[in-house]
């Protein structure tokens, strides 16, 4: 994806496998019993905020997509 980040190469080892997960799930809605196949999805923190940028709205991963594509 445009943006992508090598944690790695710009703050050292530090930076290594770092990542973040995004709930496709609301957390907020309560849901106890998570799968990580199916309700989560790994995305850089950059698209993570972008996903929960407006407070009512959470894009989805196709969403996202969309945006970024129009660049």
């Amino acid at each position: 994806m445009p943006g992508e980040i090598n944690f790695k190469a710009v703050y050292g080892e530090w930076g290594e496998g770092f990542i973040r997960v995004h709930h496709t799930k609301p957390v907020a809605a309560g849901i106890r019993e998570v799968s990580p196949k199916d309700d989560m999805i790994v995305l850089c923190p950059n698209c993570h905020s972008m996903v929960h940028r407006k407070k009512n709205v959470t894009l989805s991963l196709d969403q996202l997509k969309a945006i970024l594509k129009k660049k």
